[in-house]
């Protein structure tokens, strides 16, 4: 009987780990499914401003780290390190509030959401592409030549202009930005 008793409770007691280890996985996916919307700008799936303080403040910390210990432990200078830099570049979509007035803000929301996806596609994946807020966006290149920033900005004032932005029933807007690194 005793023996019995003790074999049903282990049996039991092994269930119920298992069952207990899955919770907890179950518990952590959902944990960085909310951290992740928490990070995340729903309209354009970008990044948000909360990105920049949780994320990007400890990558640029990290880097800079990287940097002093590289240069410091090199007799002859890694100039592959010394001269890279993050760009940061600020970008607001030039009368976007007329967008709005005029064709209503489903149409605004488009306009949004093609300026994204004209930023995600204009960045490597290391990069970092943010809604700020409203019509205006952080764009921040990681370890990148100092010499690019300007060549980057004139690609996506370029690209910006060129592309034609579909309002969704049959009108297409040109649209320009305004950029600053």
């Amino acid at each position: 009987g005793a023996a019995a008793l003790v074999g049903v409770v282990s049996l039991y007691t092994q269930k119920l780990r298992r069952q207990k280890a899955h919770l907890e996985k179950i518990v952590a996916e959902r944990t960085q499914q909310l951290r992740d919307a928490s990070l995340t700008d729903p309209l354009t799936g970008l990044r948000n401003r909360r990105f920049i303080m949780e994320v990007l403040k400890s990558d640029i910390t990290a880097y800079i780290s990287f940097r002093k210990h590289v240069l410091k432990a090199s007799d002859s200078r890694d100039h592959s390190v010394e001269n890279k830099v993050f760009g940061l570049f600020v970008l607001d979509i030039d009368f976007f509030k007329k967008v709005n007035d005029t064709y209503g803000h489903d149409a605004g929301d488009r306009v949004l959401k093609q300026f994204a996806s004209i930023l995600t596609s204009s960045v490597r994946t290391d990069d970092v592409v943010l809604r700020t807020g409203g019509e205006e966006f952080l764009v921040v290149l990681k370890k990148t030549r100092p010499e690019y920033l300007p060549v980057f900005a004139s690609k996506v004032l370029s690209r910006v202009a060129s592309a034609p932005f579909d309002l969704g029933d049959g009108t297409i807007l040109r649209k320009t930005c305004s950029i600053g690194f």
